[in-house]
């Protein structure tokens, strides 16, 4: 064997290292990736040398060597590759040049092996084999140099602010490898002189090591390692790594859920093109403002602060967006429950008003009533007997006045605001007043009807769960867009009681069920979420849910806990 055969052996060994060694040190930093696919192309370079130079067949020989287009003409997109990992060329650019350079690498690739236009023949050498190149391989290796050389150029004239470290000296030890490369496997086949191929061994122990020892590691990259990375697509917020420059440098998946585009589109470009506003990026405190999201502006907060080296300098920033599309909501709801609380104190004070009057009328009517029974004790002949004739009309504004006395006590009730204390109660007896209370806002759109089950008494507070159970009604009410039937139900369960209401009216259009959750479009009065009412729920122990129905309707079912009194206090 000769001895120029070890360098091809030792050079697959340290390439495998290499690879594997840069991986290994940080799995999560992209460029190391790039790194290990070159390091592949050498192993595979010096796998064709070793075995070339085995060959004793000429033909063997020749048929080998044509394949080294595999090894080198991949390393011009590679470089490329590595230099859009590292920020340092427009990754949206070389997303859409990609495929295109890739593609034609493969074809000359194929020609490479197939045809005699790159190598047309091999002659006999101390050390092996000696390549005559064709008239095709001109081209084909200012391809691969012309790559690793702009490589190399941008390397040099990175700047701090480009990435997150000095890859200048990255950039001036490229040139070290392509230039034994020329000489070695290319200048010296040429000239027909003897000597060992170091082009793959200059690649790996130049280059190769470099990287592993100096820039492989994630120390100074602000969105380093694998741990960093599963935290972060934890969180329910969107996390972006950003550069000095304010370019995006990674960013968790929530982040790109929340501005309704893809990581790739996204990751090296300035976070102002999806903030609207670069003074958004430089705040070091909360700051609310909206973003385009997939279904239009969406209302987020960011904050932001520096990242910083074991020498205290800014290598890059963190900027945290929270969705406050929950909390912009909950915001309109409790600007809605404070409304309906100075409603509910007015409607508690014209009830009060309004009692004493009608008990007035009412106690009249009913003396009207005993006398018209009186007259009509007389003699036929009277004329007073006629005045009992009035009696049924007596009768019925009594009966009306009654039912408007009795709506005016519900509301008093519902006004009430209760201590709040868990008492035992009859959850039938919540819904029926929660049902007349709805009525008149109700029966102008839907048939509503109730079925009650065979409830034991729960201990829960009355008046909260009354207000729940009102609100439910009116969300579900008012939302449809159709004339409907609403139908209410109560049971038992194995540890408590259940209220199911339904309706078969299709919702609107802006209705939509997230999660547990059945939320309603904004604006539209009282009950135009599920927000409040299964928070209040919540408080009583239990749970509310809402699923749609085959009709478009919804369905939704607060499910109570008999609970110790305790437990609710």
């Amino acid at each position: 064997m000769h001895p120029f055969l070890l360098i091809p052996l030792l050079t697959l060994i340290c390439s495998c290292v290499v690879a594997s060694g840069t991986v290994a040190r940080d799995a999560d930093y992209r460029p190391n990736h790039v790194v290990a696919w070159v390091m592949a192309c050498t192993g595979l370079w010096s796998v064709l040398d070793i075995a070339c130079s085995l060959q004793t067949d000429a033909g063997a020989a020749l048929r080998i060597v044509r394949l080294l287009g595999f090894a080198y003409l991949p390393l011009a997109p590679l470089a490329l590759e590595l230099l859009a990992r590292l920020g340092l060329i427009d990754a949206v650019v070389w997303g859409r040049t990609r495929r295109f350079l890739w593609a034609g690498v493969a074809v000359v690739a194929v020609a490479h092996a197939t045809t005699p236009f790159f190598i047309d023949a091999v002659r006999p050498a101390p050390s092996g084999w000696r390549y005559h190149f064709g008239p095709a391989f001109w081209p084909g290796l200012l391809l691969a140099i012309g790559g690793c050389a702009a490589t190399a150029v941008r390397l040099m004239s990175a700047s701090d602010a480009d990435s997150d470290r000095n890859l200048r000296p990255l950039g001036v030890i490229l040139w070290l490898p392509m230039a034994v490369a020329s000489l070695t496997d290319v200048a010296l086949p040429a000239l027909e002189l003897d000597g060992p191929h170091l082009g793959a061994a200059s690649i790996v122990f130049t280059a190769g090591l470099l990287w592993l020892g100096v820039f492989s590691a994630g120390s100074r990259d602000p969105a380093s390692g694998t741990l960093a990375r599963q935290l972060l697509d934890e969180l329910p917020d969107g996390v972006a790594i950003l550069r000095i420059d304010g370019t995006l440098r990674s960013a968790n998946a929530r982040l790109a859920r929340i501005l309704g585009r893809g990581l790739d589109g996204l990751i090296g470009r300035p976070a102002s093109a999806w903030l609207g506003d670069d003074e958004g990026t430089r705040l070091r405190e909360v700051r609310e403002m909206s973003v385009d999201g997939p279904f239009g502006p969406r209302p987020v907060a960011v904050w932001e602060s520096l990242i910083l080296d074991r020498q205290d300098v800014p290598i890059g920033r963190v900027l945290v967006v929270r969705d406050q599309g929950a909390v912009m909501k909950l915001r309109e709801q409790l600007v809605t429950a404070g409304q309906l609380s100075a409603l509910g104190d007015l409607a508690a004070g014209i009830a009060h008003e309004v009692n004493n009057p009608l008990a007035f009328v009412l106690a009249n009517l009913n003396e009207l009533r005993r006398e018209s029974e009186a007259l009509g004790k007389l003699d036929a002949a009277s004329p007073a007997r006629a005045l009992a004739e009035t009696a049924p009309r007596i009768d019925a504004c009594i009966a009306s006045l009654g039912r408007v006395v009795g709506f005016v006590a519900e509301v008093r009730s519902f006004a009430h605001q209760g201590t709040g204390a868990p008492i035992l109660f009859q959850v039938n007896e919540l819904v029926a007043s929660a049902l007349r209370l709805a009525a008149p806002r109700l029966r102008d759109q839907h048939v509503v009807s109730f079925e009650p089950g065979e409830l034991p008494e729960l201990r829960c507070a009355p008046q909260e769960l009354k207000h729940a159970l009102l609100s439910l009604l009116l969300a579900v009410g008012q939302e449809g867009r159709e004339r409907g039937h609403i139908h209410v139900r109560t049971g038992a369960t194995d540890d408590g009681v259940f209220v199911e209401v339904e309706t078969d009216a299709p919702l609107g259009e802006r209705t939509a069920f997230d999660g547990a959750e059945l939320l309603l479009a904004p604006g539209r009065g009282a009950g135009a979420s599920l927000l409040i009412p299964g928070h209040m729920v919540r408080r009583q122990g239990g749970n509310l849910r809402a699923e749609p129905t085959a009709t478009g309707g919804a369905r939704v079912r607060i499910d109570l806990r008999d609970r110790p009194a305790e437990a609710l206090a």
